[in-house]
């Protein structure tokens, strides 16, 4: 049995814990960025169960795709616990609402957050979709698909513009100097 098992980070945003007594900081970046997965000793795991938050951490954020640490460690699993950021995609595209309305009631909230922002950013076109995530996720998914077209368009804009002339149309006002008082 390998001690070491492969621990990944589904949320998107960063999870960090820390365990005084075995000296060991640790902290994940979000899912997709170098970071976001890391080999974790089955020992740091299990003491990470016993943190306060550290259950949550482990049932909501992190994934451990080992069944049988899962149970040791009492993690509750669910088929959606171990959704991959493609199986994700594939739902919110060719999934059917039902399938959609299950992930939303039984995925974690890693796997929500996922979720919320692969709608957001592959634009979901099914209104009855968007409709499914923004009520069971208490979110205005329109609004947010919408802004982010805006933050997008602007920032395209902004790398687009021409840089202000240098030029000058005229030559500025002379000054008329003043003589010194002696």
């Amino acid at each position: 049995m390998n001690n070491k098992v492969l621990v990944v980070n589904r949320a998107a945003c960063s999870v960090s814990y820390n365990i005084p007594e075995l000296h060991v900081e640790r902290s994940f970046r979000p899912l997709g960025q170098t970071g976001d997965r890391m080999m974790i000793s089955r020992e740091e795991l299990k003491a990470l169960s016993y943190l306060h938050g550290g259950k949550i951490l482990l049932d909501k954020y992190l994934m451990i795709e080992e069944a049988d640490l899962q149970e040791e460690l009492g993690i509750t699993v669910e088929p959606e616990y171990t959704y991959t950021l493609e199986e994700i995609r594939e739902l919110l595209t060719t999934g059917t609402e039902a399938q959609l309305e299950d992930c939303l009631n039984f995925a974690p909230a890693g796997v929500l957050d996922l979720l919320k922002r692969e709608a957001i950013a592959m634009r979901l076109d099914s209104h009855k979709k968007r409709n499914l995530i923004s009520e069971k996720l208490g979110i205005n998914l329109e609004a947010m698909i919408k802004n982010d077209i805006i933050i997008k368009s602007s920032e395209q804009t902004t790398a687009t513009e021409a840089p202000a002339a240098t030029g000058r149309k005229a030559a500025p006002v002379k000054r008329k100097s003043t003589p010194v008082k002696k």
